[in-house]
Order: structure tokens, then C-alpha cells, then sequence
């Protein structure tokens, strides 16, 4: 059978060849074009992102030199919870006004925003945990601050009952 269109010498036009391929590839050019451009943006994108999550572990680690149990994470309220030591004895030995922003804030934040050498003030605090506190191993980052009894990796075997609440009593 004779394709419409067919030369009349009896040679059938092959697709994919004359007009009728040039069509199929002017169509299917922005398309590649769109997917390709698409692959370029995920590609930065998770590029990024890997940089970023590398960025947040290496904040979170220890600083060279310093053998501590305070990560520059912990905040004064965090450390004088968690280490028995007063806020108001924290805040003198680093020399810092009793603000909310200053009991709050991490000891990174803090030393970036003020130009504070943060490997000195982790040191500072470690020896006043040392010396008036209880010293212990650091304690995990929570992964859910909404959620105060989980931490990363803490999790149950199937099958197994919960912890045991504690009650909470009025002051």
C-alpha cells in the first residue's frame, strides 16, 4: 500500500525523513531544552541543600582543641538546666548583660553576632561547669523541640510500652 503522498516512482517515504521528521524534531526540541534546564536547577538545588546539611554537622561538632561537653548549640538556659549551674553565673563569667536574647540565644549566635571568639567562651564555660557545676557527657541535640521526650535516634521497638510519663505538678 501507498502511504498519501508517496512519490509516484513507488518509493514510500520513510518517517522520520522530509518534512514530516522536521516537524517531530522542531516539536521535541523545547521539550529537551525544558528538561535540561529542569536537570540544570535540581542539580544546583541538591547542591545546595548537601551544602547546607554539610554546614549544619560541622557547626554542631566540637571545635579543634576543645574537650568539652558544651556544643556551641547549648544556650545559657540550656547549659545552666542541664549542667547545675546558675544563668547569672554564666553570663558574669562570659561578661554579658541578663538579657532574654543573651539567655537564649546559642553560644554561636552569640559569638558571631558580637565578634566573640566562641572556641574561648566554650573553655570559659566548661571550667565553671567544672567547677560549680555537674559535669557530664553532653546530652543529644533534640530533633523535636515540640517534643521534649524525643531525641534523634530515640526510638521504640514495635510491641513495646511507652516510657512512663511523669506527672506534672503545679508550683
Amino acid at each position: 500500500m501507498r502511504k498519501a503522498g508517496a512519490v509516484a516512482s513507488g518509493t514510500a517515504q520513510v518517517p522520520g525523513q522530509g518534512s514530516e521528521g522536521g516537524a517531530r524534531w522542531r516539536r521535541a526540541l523545547p521539550l529537551a531544552l525544558l528538561l535540561l534546564l529542569a536537570l540544570i536547577v535540581l542539580g544546583i538545588i541538591g547542591g545546595r541543600t548537601a551544602r547546607a546539611i554539610a554546614d549544619a554537622h560541622r557547626r554542631d561538632q566540637l571545635r579543634p582543641g576543645a574537650a568539652s561537653s558544651v556544643r556551641p548549640w547549648m544556650s545559657v538556659e540550656y547549659v545552666s538546666a542541664n549542667y547545675g549551674v546558675t544563668q547569672d553565673d554564666l553570663l558574669t563569667a562570659l561578661h554579658l548583660t541578663a538579657t532574654p536574647s543573651h539567655r537564649r540565644a546559642p553560644f554561636e549566635a552569640i559569638a558571631l553576632h558580637e565578634g566573640r571568639d566562641l572556641d574561648a567562651d566554650i573553655t570559659v564555660i566548661n571550667a565553671l561547669v567544672a567547677e560549680r557545676g555537674t559535669p557530664h557527657a553532653a546530652p543529644e541535640r533534640p530533633a523535636f523541640p515540640f517534643m521534649p521526650g524525643r531525641t534523634r535516634g530515640a526510638t521504640r521497638t514495635p510491641g513495646t510500652a511507652a516510657p512512663p510519663r511523669t506527672p506534672v505538678t503545679a508550683p
